[in-house]
């Protein structure tokens, strides 16, 4: 075994690192960047050694300064956890060249499975079923548009070292194709020094599916079976989980055999995890592979009852597997949420800054890896990851609500977190029920403009024709309201409603009913009606459940409850809610701050007094009288939705 291991990494994967040696009786070196002097891995280490200014590039990717920092410490190994020099083959060699070992996977592997396209030949090879695509690395437009069009859109460019949803462009069709493999290309070269792309069928709204791989150098090679990743957003994974709610004895089977049969074709050894897009009706697709240990792994630990990263540096020393990770099989259900410094409101603006107070919350079955605490400053320079909160229970459903109660507890102040935006996932139908998909989050966070096709202003049959220009202005979602109407005359509305909404949810008012009837997306309550909780009894599938809010404190227990997005307002005065008070536009701030599920202002807004209400800090509007009765309805819904827009973006980017 190591007598003393440098931890070539920062922040809370350090941490974990430092840790799983001290209980293998590893002495521990770590490197740290001029930012970095007061971090928890520079403090808990038994040596720490300043490698440089607070940049990555002048710090944690200069490879010949953490090698000094090798030699000057005397270590015997050299862990690179994740991100930063973590899959590059050529520090790997060095360490080696050095007679330094790296606690990873050998270089000829790491080039075999780093290179994306490469990884794709290999897959092929083993007979691991790949997206449709490029054969190889394109450069040339014309190539590069002739395969575009062969294979079929939409399509993906990918680049061949990317990573972290970086140097990717979907593209829908021929307009839309070059600017996206310009784009990805230059995004490529200044992410990773490599502008090469490859071109992948784009498959919509799939699983995101990994497996976690574990080899020694004696030849054996496990699966600890899958991680569902799909929520995303850009790209980048939110919220982890194991096992995936998609995933079947049958398909973890042949999807665990072929991950097992290409990390030997490649002479694969220590951690690793395969990618793979599964779609609606099982079929999977390799996509690439990650040499080295996933920020998620802890969950395969919780489930599997295994320490990878203890494993990881057994088998760097010549160690074999160990009986109990060979054998290792589920036992537990697994969450994991990944704490961003970042603001959800301002577009997931990342928050740099100190932190005033820090407390994580404990109880049975939650685990929290992080580096954060009262008084730490959260630096500019790097990724915004400053925790992870893991739940663990006996099934899926105890264990969200584990994770939910956790998030409650979760207290950070003085920089801005994704908490909340958590929470509010948590409490998600569609989340709860285990039936998203990577297009999950970018729907509930991409909404914007609702609109309601109140019988008060129209007459029924007038509503078709209405919703059609309402597509036509690129409405969101679309909510059916008819006060005293009957029961029967609105589901035969909704009914023939929902023939021509096939891409915009319809949400019935008032009336749960209505949903039991027909198969609308969503249900809208007020204060008066029946709990959220009873109105999806009632229901008994999976919808969407808004509420009327007319207060902060009305806002605020609406999303404990489990709103899956408010409704706040009247702002300005309106016949329709005579019994209310305009609230005005003082509090639209403050809801924003205190509730982190989509709150959709409503109340008397008009294309005239529009932009004050996204001056207060208004990000989804409602406007019902002003759309209704407009000459151009269509014309008047893009006119709002594009100055919507453009207020917005004009107020984040002087944020």
């Amino acid at each position: 075994m190591f007598e003393k291991v440098l931890i070539a990494n920062r922040g809370e994967i350090a941490l974990r690192v430092i840790r799983a040696c001290r209980e293998l009786g590893i002495r521990t070196l770590a490197i740290y960047s001029e930012a970095d002097v007061d971090s928890l891995h520079v403090q808990l280490a038994d040596e720490s050694i300043c490698i440089g200014a607070p940049p990555s590039s002048e710090s944690y990717l200069k490879i010949d300064r953490i090698m000094s920092a090798a030699e000057v410490g005397d270590v015997d190994a050299i862990h690179p956890g994740y991100g930063f020099l973590a899959e590059n083959a050529h520090f790997a060699e060095v360490c080696e060249s050095c007679n330094i070992h790296f606690i990873g996977p050998p270089a000829s592997a790491m080039r075999a499975m780093g290179d994306k396209n490469l990884a794709r030949q290999f897959a092929r090879k083993a007979g691991v079923p790949v997206t449709p695509g490029s054969d190889g690395v394109v450069t040339e437009e014309a190539e590069a548009l002739r395969v575009a069009k062969k294979v079929g859109y939409p399509i993906m460019i990918k680049a061949v070292a990317g990573g972290g949803g970086r140097g990717m462009r979907a593209a829908h069709n021929d307009a839309s194709f070059l600017p996206a493999f310009h784009a990805a290309r230059m995004e490529a070269e200044k992410a990773f020094g490599n502008s090469d792309v490859y071109i992948e069928k784009l498959i919509v709204n799939p699983h995101h599916i990994e497996f976690q791989i574990v080899a020694d150098k004696h030849g054996h090679v496990v699966h600890l079976g899958e991680r569902d990743c799909s929520i995303q957003r850009r790209n980048q994974k939110v919220i982890e989980e194991c096992p995936s709610p998609l995933m079947t004895e049958g398909l973890r089977k042949k999807m665990g055999h072929a991950c097992v049969k290409l990390a030997q074709a490649v002479g694969y050894q220590n951690a690793g995890t395969m990618e793979f897009l599964v779609d609606k009706s099982g079929h999977f697709y390799f996509m690439e592979m990650n040499t080295r240990i996933q920020v998620e792994h802890t969950i395969t630990e919780e489930v599997y009852g295994c320490d990878l990263v203890k494993e990881q540096i057994r088998i760097a020393a010549g160690e074999r597997l160990s009986p109990h990770v060979a054998r290792a099989s589920p036992r537990l259900h697994a969450i994991q949420c990944r704490i961003n410094a970042e603001d959800p409101a301002t577009n997931f603006q990342s928050s740099p800054g100190r932190i005033a107070f820090y407390y994580a919350p404990g109880g049975r079955g939650i685990r929290v890896d992080s580096h954060a605490y009262t008084g730490y400053v959260v630096p500019p320079y790097y990724d915004s990851l400053i925790a992870k909160l893991i739940a663990v229970g006996a099934s899926r459903n105890s264990t969200i609500d584990r994770m939910r109660r956790a998030l409650d507890e979760y207290y950070i102040t003085g920089i801005k977190t994704t908490v909340g935006f958590h929470g509010a996932i948590m409490r998600s139908m569609e989340f709860r029920e285990g039936k998203y998909d990577t297009g999950f989050v970018e729907r509930l966070m991409n909404s914007d403009k609702f609109a309601i096709i109140d019988l008060g202003y129209v007459n029924a049959e007038n509503a078709p024709a209405i919703l059609e220009e309402l597509i036509a202005g690129e409405i969101d979602i679309v909510q059916l309201r008819g006060k005293n109407r009957s029961l029967d005359e609105l589901s035969a509305l909704a009914e023939k409603l929902l023939t021509m909404s096939a891409n915009i949810p319809l949400i019935a008012n008032d009336h749960a009913e209505i949903a039991q009837r027909v198969q609308v997306q969503g249900v809208h309550v007020g204060q008066d009606d029946a709990s959220i909780e009873k109105v999806r009894a009632q229901i008994g599938r999976s919808i969407v459940v808004g509420k009327s809010t007319h207060s902060i404190e009305q806002a605020v227990a609406a999303e404990r409850e489990g709103a899956d997005y408010i409704g706040f307002g009247p702002i300005f005065s309106t016949p329709t809610k005579p019994d209310y008070s305009p609230i005005g536009l003082a509090q639209i701030r403050e809801v924003y701050e205190r509730v982190s599920i989509p709150i959709f202002c409503i109340g008397g807004i008009k294309s005239e007094n529009l932009t004050q209400v996204i001056a207060a800090g208004a990000k989804r509007v409602v406007i019902v009288s002003g759309l209704l009765q407009a000459n151009d309805i269509a014309g008047y819904a893009r006119a709002c939705k594009e100055l919507l827009r453009r207020e917005h973006d004009q107020v984040t980017t002087n944020h």
